[in-house]
């Protein structure tokens, strides 16, 4: 879908809109501390009861918890956002061809946006705890068609403004989540009523904290470039900047499948204490993962310029992003492996 729509994003909103939705992009990988370790924490915990006897209500009971958090979160972000969202327009981009107005609607729509994937992780953490990766991947493939194929034909037949294209997302996002819930909560084993328990957060808290600290530690590393560039350059400069970034990051979507595959089989595993059979999975894993992962990255980094050219047909765009293609997709390399 990336392929497909982000050339065609930039033909109806231009370099500065991509440049927000760079911007975008960012915001959405640094708001995601806020999570606190929350979507990795229901996946394990899932994962975990699903291999105990007599643990259904326990399962449900901690995402009713772990659920109450969440949308707390969520309001959260859209009262911030709600109150900033002027003073960010205002203060943190140069602009030669948006104004103000339509910068203060995007950011807004861009904090609605982001408040929507809290509970969309969480949900997607239960069907992966579940090991119903089938299931998760079909809702995702849906929805991901609709963020690509759907927002180009509404950009190309009602409105090719930016301010359209976060709306697109907004709505699409709403239904998402709607659509997860509904899965994640009847594919659980007890149907019956629960509450929020205080016994779950002092269950988890531990590993949620842990899992915050790899948050933090994993923004610095992948989103400090980008949070200091959006300020320092124009929109047009962060365009040619944002859409290396978007190819070199698109390399974790290789990994994603892999980690959400195996990752709750390591917890049984680990539950289990059947550590040899967990060691053979993890080199097995690593294998695959640097086969798939290497001969990409090898491509991108000594082609990243006729990559750019053949993927937008803009000379401008090749010209002006591959020498930063190739560094992102290196480090982006490093950090699959």
């Amino acid at each position: 879908m990336l392929i497909i729509s982000v050339p065609l994003y930039i033909h109806f909103i231009g370099i500065e809109g991509y440049g927000l939705v760079g911007f975008y992009t960012t915001l959405a990988s640094t708001f995601a501390i806020l999570d606190m370790g929350l979507s990795p924490t229901i996946g394990r915990e899932i994962a975990r009861l699903s291999g105990c006897k007599n643990s259904s209500e326990e399962m449900k009971e901690t995402l009713s918890t772990l659920e109450l958090l969440c949308y707390v979160i969520m309001l959260a972000i859209v009262i911030f956002f709600v109150l900033f969202s002027h003073w960010i327009s205002v203060n943190w981009f140069t602009s030669d061809r948006l104004d103000n107005e339509i910068l203060e609607k995007s950011v807004l729509l861009m904090g609605l946006v982001i408040s929507f994937q809290f509970p969309m992780n969480i949900y997607s953490g239960v069907l992966n705890g579940l090991q119903l990766q089938t299931l998760f991947n079909v809702v995702f493939i849906i929805f991901s068609t609709l963020k690509g194929v759907g927002i180009v034909l509404v950009l190309w037949l009602l409105d090719s403004s930016i301010v359209t294209f976060f709306l697109s997302q907004l709505i699409i996002s709403i239904i998402h989540v709607i659509t997860l819930a509904f899965l994640a909560k009847k594919s659980l084993p007890y149907q019956g009523a629960t509450k929020f328990s205080k016994k779950v957060l002092f269950r988890v808290w531990k590993f949620s904290s842990g899992m915050t600290l790899i948050a933090v530690l994993s923004v610095v590393l992948s989103q400090i470039d980008k949070i200091f560039l959006s300020k320092l350059l124009s929109l047009e400069e962060f365009g040619y900047y944002s859409i290396a970034s978007v190819i070199a990051i698109n390399l974790l979507r290789l990994v994603y499948p892999i980690n959400s595959a195996v990752y709750p089989r390591f917890t049984q595993l680990i539950s289990n204490s059947k550590i040899k059979l967990l060691k053979t999975l993890y080199h097995q894993s690593c294998q695959l993962l640097s086969a798939i992962i290497l001969p990409v990255s090898a491509v991108l980094f000594f082609f990243s310029r006729d990559i750019l050219f053949m993927w937008t047909k803009d000379v401008d765009i090749s010209q002006n992003s591959y020498l930063t293609l190739s560094i992102l997709v290196l480090g982006t390399c490093i950090s699959c492996l």
